[in-house]
């Protein structure tokens, strides 16, 4: 899949710790644990 936008989210020291806890305990990188989040969000 191509990826053509980036996004640029500033995150505090829990939220990033949160984050990369939450990823690495699905074996995922933190972009791909948001990609996963972003398809659950309902459609408008």
């Amino acid at each position: 899949m191509t990826r053509d936008y980036r996004l640029q989210v500033k995150l505090n020291d829990y939220e990033r710790e949160k984050l990369a806890a939450y990823a690495a305990s699905k074996q995922l990188t933190m972009s791909e644990a948001i990609r996963e989040w972003i398809r659950t969000l309902p459609t408008p």
